[in-house]
């Protein structure tokens, strides 16, 4: 008896790709990411501004809750009152805290590395009433949305932008005149917002 052969057959594979398949979606793929990546800039840019103004806002509060005494700042300087607060708890947990918490000599950065201070202002009577809060190296985008929230804030008197000095909430056109561009990616802008209270 004679056995009957079936030629053998190659199976088929279906669903793999070919090597030219793979470098299409691979360059598909790196086209998307880096799309990603100079779109997302701009993102995290925006979100670095909201969280500073929050910790801008949550600043200003604990100061007046924590540092007020009979009526009056009693601080020598930005210093003194800055790592004052810093001692008392007062700092947002997000921002970033140079030196010992428990000091009372601590100093506080932004998100930007930039410095942010505390100082009580003297008002016409001479008292240490009120105060303002400072933020160093802000860069130009941030600068307009920092700007022109923390100006509409009820407790926020004066907003200083590089030097010009507005009173009450300012208009994002004339903010953005005033805040200057980036040296690279570092920015160059200081905001000072007085306390009216």
């Amino acid at each position: 008896m004679e056995l009957l052969r079936t030629p053998s057959r190659s199976a088929v594979h279906r669903g793999a790709i070919t090597l030219l398949e793979a470098a299409i979606y691979i360059v598909i793929a790196l086209v998307v990411l880096a799309i990603a990546m100079t779109q997302g800039g701009g993102l995290f840019n925006r979100n670095d501004a909201s969280t500073e103004f929050s910790n801008s806002a949550e600043l200003m509060s604990n100061a007046r809750s924590m540092l007020k005494t009979s009526g009056i700042y009693n601080f020598s300087g930005a210093d003194t009152m800055t790592g004052a607060l810093i001692q008392f708890g007062g700092a947002p947990a997000n921002m970033t805290v140079v030196g010992t918490k428990s000091s009372g000599t601590a100093k506080l950065q932004n998100l930007w590395g930039g410095a942010v201070t505390l100082l009580p202002v003297a008002t016409s009577g001479g008292q240490k009433s009120t105060f303002s809060l400072t933020y160093a190296a802000v860069p130009q985008e941030a600068c307009v949305t920092l700007a022109t929230k923390m100006s509409a804030a009820p407790n926020v008197v004066t907003t200083q932008v590089n030097g010009t000095t507005n009173n009450g909430p300012v208009a994002a056109n004339a903010i953005g005149a005033q805040c200057t561009a980036d040296n690279g990616s570092v920015g160059q802008n200081t905001l000072i917002f007085t306390s009216n209270t």
